[in-house]
């Protein structure tokens, strides 16, 4: 029920039990019909005569600080918070109660403190959040189209060719992990000691790949604690990978520099089930491998301060070999990322 509605029938209570008793009903009965404490009957029988009539069990209107905005002026306030603070003259893209207390300043001469104004906001369903950072070199129709249908032709050509798709992605795994909120008692703030050597890491290569036939997935990995993975290791990845999975490969990837140049081409010439393709630049979202990632450095390996360079090696090997035995665990990564997985039939 609403405010206004719950009122209402609190005031017709009020006026039916005194009409009740006035018709000669005992004000215990009249109680007990409404449901309510006989003192509530009699305190209502007592303010009735008092003040001579019904009038004074109406309802009255409740007292409180008048709106600042009118309910237009809040719909236009929320459609600024919609529209980034450059399209109002400020210098960059950020919303502060400080710059929106300023506008409705500027706009109707109404002043809101900026506390105040953040709770206003919360009040309406909005709230502080860390802006998504896609790169300005993004090729949005060709991200579309393969995170739409777009999957269906190479996955039609490798299911045709009854060839494994495989997508490959490389990543690093820091002596310094993902920090991440963990409980504590308040005023006793946990501490995770560091490592201040910056640059030591583990260098990792994976394919995720769906067999042509049952489109079950499978993880081949390679990690190095001692080097970057330049191009002559992502060749020597492929030829591994070659060896592993037999028939006809279609690897998706990036176009990063590794994935380029005499030394890939030199598997390709070799190896004529190889193939080749490209995924749009700037588009991480669109290779579930980055999903693996993500699971190993936000959860797995979240807040982990390894021994040394080869211990953080070992733990990231036998987090990957733990995913390498579970389908379904691949699967629900895959689900996690924009791309969708490859039917099973030609649509």
């Amino acid at each position: 029920m609403s405010g206004q509605g719950f009122t209402v029938a609190l005031e017709q209570r009020r006026i039916l039990a005194v009409t009740r008793v006035k018709e000669g009903y005992r004000q215990k009965d009249v109680a007990a019909f409404l449901g309510v404490h006989p003192g509530t009957v009699c305190a209502w029988v007592r303010a009735a005569r008092q003040a001579g009539g019904l009038g004074t069990l109406h309802a009255k209107p409740k007292s409180g600080r008048p709106r600042k905005l009118s309910r237009r002026q809040e719909r236009t306030v929320l459609g600024w918070v919609a529209k980034p603070p450059t399209h109002f003259g400020f210098a960059n893209a950020l919303w502060t109660t400080r710059r929106l207390a300023a506008l409705i300043q500027q706009r109707w001469g109404v002043a809101f403190n900026a506390n105040y104004l953040a709770t206003w906001l919360r009040a309406r369903g909005h709230s502080p959040q860390r802006p998504e950072q896609p790169a300005l070199e993004r090729d949005e129709a060709a991200i579309a189209r393969l995170g739409g249908r777009g999957l269906a032709a190479p996955a039609k050509k490798a299911r045709e060719a009854g060839a494994h798709l495989v997508l490959i992605d490389e990543s690093g795994f820091l002596l310094n992990p993902l920090v991440r909120r963990t409980w504590a008692r308040q005023g006793h703030t946990p501490v995770l000691p560091s490592w201040g050597r910056h640059r030591d890491k583990v260098s990792v290569i994976a394919a995720l790949s769906v067999a042509p036939q049952r489109r079950r997935l499978g993880l081949c990995f390679h990690t190095d604690p001692k080097r970057y993975l330049d191009a002559r290791a992502v060749a020597g990845f492929l030829r591994a990978l070659l060896r592993r999975l037999r028939g006809e490969l279609l690897v998706l990837w990036d176009g990063g520099s590794n994935h380029k140049g005499p030394l890939i081409r030199a598997v390709c010439r070799d190896f004529a089930r190889l193939h080749l393709a490209a995924l749009p630049a700037y588009a991480p979202e669109l290779n579930p491998v980055e999903s693996i990632w993500s699971h190993l450095k936000a959860g797995r390996m979240a807040n982990f301060i390894p021994q040394n360079v080869r211990h953080l090696d070992q733990v990231v090997r036998e987090h990957l070999r733990t995913l390498e035995r579970s389908p379904r665990l691949l699967k629900a990564l895959w689900k996690g990322s924009k791309l969708p997985f490859p039917p099973l039939h030609a649509t």
